[in-house]
């Protein structure tokens, strides 16, 4: 989804919304590395558990927690404190994706190949993060917060709805797999 999106504009809503440089650094610093550490190691944990599909399908769902909960501390009258709730939710929903995305790309090199095809996906990945930040900014300016916040969303829904149909589990089998290997 487009949480690295979100990403970007964490600093400049937070400006926009009156907080401190002090607060900015402190919660974009330290509370928020802390935050996409330990998510990371949770979604290890949960690809080994659940395998890569359903821990898609899991991490899709939280990253949709994220823009509403901006959509709805933009729009509401909610204490200023409470950003902590949703910088623990971006950047918690960023690391699993992360260690989502990185395992996949693992799973997708050719013998011999590895580390060039590791890298090169990696490459594309945060050009696309790149593009992503560049079009979350266009998109705040033109709609604003809340349209950005919206529009995120809608795009994590998207991801959700999309990804576990065009997603193939290569650790798991389809029924005619089986059946071959039993033949």
């Amino acid at each position: 989804s487009g949480l690295l999106g979100m990403l970007s504009m964490l600093k400049p809503y937070m400006v926009d919304i009156g907080f401190s440089i002090k607060k900015i650094a402190f919660i974009s610093g330290i509370f928020v590395t802390g935050m996409g550490v330990c998510c990371a190691l949770l979604a290890g944990l949960a690809l080994k558990k659940w395998g890569q599909k359903k821990s898609l399908i899991r991490i899709a769902i939280f990253n949709l927690l994220a823009p509403a909960f901006f959509y709805i501390f933009h729009t509401q009258s909610l204490p200023e404190n409470w950003i902590y709730l949703g910088v623990i939710l971006l950047w918690g929903g960023y690391g699993m994706a992360s260690t989502f995305i990185f395992t996949v790309c693992m799973n997708a090199v050719r013998k011999g190949r590895e580390g060039t095809d590791y890298s090169i996906q990696i490459v594309i990945t945060h050009i696309s993060g790149i593009f992503l930040a560049i079009m979350s900014g266009k998109i705040g300016d033109a709609f604003g917060f809340e349209g950005l916040f919206g529009i995120e969303f809608i795009v994590g829904l998207l991801v959700l709805f999309l990804a576990p149909r065009l997603f193939h589990d290569p650790n798991i089998e389809t029924e005619d797999e089986r059946d071959t290997a039993k033949i």
